[in-house]
């Protein structure tokens, strides 16, 4: 059955800063900032936007989208002379349980309205309860969780959470119950994945999941400089989302925060600049001002199927997977570090370190190259 046009709605939204206050503050400041996204989703599905914006937009508000660490916040303390948190104190402050209480207030708003909610934060998987998942999820009409997926490029100096190729050996995803870390869901709306901040970084995610059908990725994120070097690099940022999108025929969703206290740049503008981008790296909509806004612009499931149909113009298509595959055979990153020396214990500890040396020499390694007096004359 053919998919009609719909809105998908990005709610630019300042995160509070649930620290504030100390410990026994969090649960009250998490309350307070789910009550302002429930009401971004009324102002999205009921309020300002029915019926009216930029171009001339007509069909309804399917899909509304959050930040990253969109409920508890992330690791940077509000407090500049206060620490960022450990693993454990992270679960025992920041992470939360996915279904749980705080993701059943966006889970009520997406049956009151019949939309798709994404959005992503600091999890406690029971099923791993020593580690903590950056994780993002998708909530359908009925109100129930639909995808989860657990961020990839983690380990990075900002944040210690597990990925799936930490414990790769023995990863489930806990949807799908499947050893699967790159899900994508066929849905009424179209078949949907998510990428989660500095996965930006990484061609490979959206080319995958666009190898197995995705038709919109939802890139959630909490500062869109620190996926591609730093707070001054914004302008490839922004490239590099459009080339997302381009390279796989894919509608590129950029999901960032407001203007949040406590970030890891305070003297940089890093939030904001949230974009739907189409499947051939048109921006369709953006935000140029980095404070709390709504936007908003038309998804086209069967223009995007239409496209990728086509042989020419399709970098798909194009994909010569065998001559590439032996290239990604040998290992740069570890794998299953988790499962061998448990988990990080803060932000750049020495086993971090010591992982760190060991892909940049396992890097060495793929260098494979002659020079040029060794060439053979012919």
């Amino acid at each position: 059955m053919a998919i009609e046009p719909y809105v998908a709605a990005v709610c630019q939204v300042k995160r509070l800063p649930v620290r504030v206050g100390g410990p026994s503050k969090i649960k009250e400041n998490i309350e307070a900032g789910l009550k302002r996204y429930a009401q971004f989703i009324d102002y999205c599905c009921a309020g300002g936007m029915a019926g009216k914006g930029r171009f001339s937009i007509t069909g309804a508000v399917r899909l509304v989208t959050f930040c990253e660490y969109a409920i508890t916040g992330s690791y940077t303390p509000a407090d500049p002379t206060d620490h960022r948190y450990n693993n454990q104190e992270t679960l025992r402050y920041l992470a939360i349980r996915i279904p749980g209480s705080e993701t059943d207030v966006l889970a009520a708003k997406a049956k009151q309205y019949g939309i798709y909610v994404a959005a992503a934060n600091i999890e406690h998987d029971p099923a791993w309860p020593d580690i903590h998942f950056n994780t993002g999820f998708i909530i359908n009409p009925d109100g129930k969780v639909i995808l989860k997926y657990q961020k990839t490029l983690t380990n990075n100096p900002t944040e210690i959470a597990c990925s799936a190729h930490d414990i790769m050996d023995k990863y489930i995803n806990p949807i799908t119950g499947e050893p699967d870390p790159f899900p994508v869901v066929d849905t009424e709306i179209g078949r949907l994945a998510l990428m989660i901040c500095a996965d930006l970084g990484s061609p490979e995610l959206p080319r995958i999941y666009s190898m197995k059908g995705a038709e919109v990725v939802i890139h959630l994120t909490s500062g869109n400089a620190h996926s591609m070097g730093g707070p001054r690099s914004m302008g490839i940022t922004e490239a590099v989302k459009r080339v997302r999108a381009y390279d796989n025929a894919i509608y590129f969703i950029n999901s960032n925060c407001g203007p949040t206290p406590g970030a890891w740049y305070p003297e940089e503008q890093i939030s904001g600049h949230s974009a739907i981008i189409d499947y051939k790296g048109n921006v369709l909509a953006e935000d140029n001002t980095g404070g709390e806004m709504v936007v908003r612009a038309e998804i086209d499931i069967e223009s995007a199927r239409r496209y990728r149909a086509r042989y020419y113009h399709n970098s798909i298509t194009q994909l010569r997977s065998e001559l590439i595959a032996p290239y990604y055979m040998k290992p740069v990153y570890p794998a299953n570090t988790f499962l061998k020396d448990g988990p990080l214990a803060a932000g750049l500890d020495e086993r971090q370190q010591k992982y760190f040396t060991m892909a940049l020499e396992n890097l060495k390694k793929h260098e494979h190259y002659y020079r040029e007096t060794d060439i053979r004359q012919t």
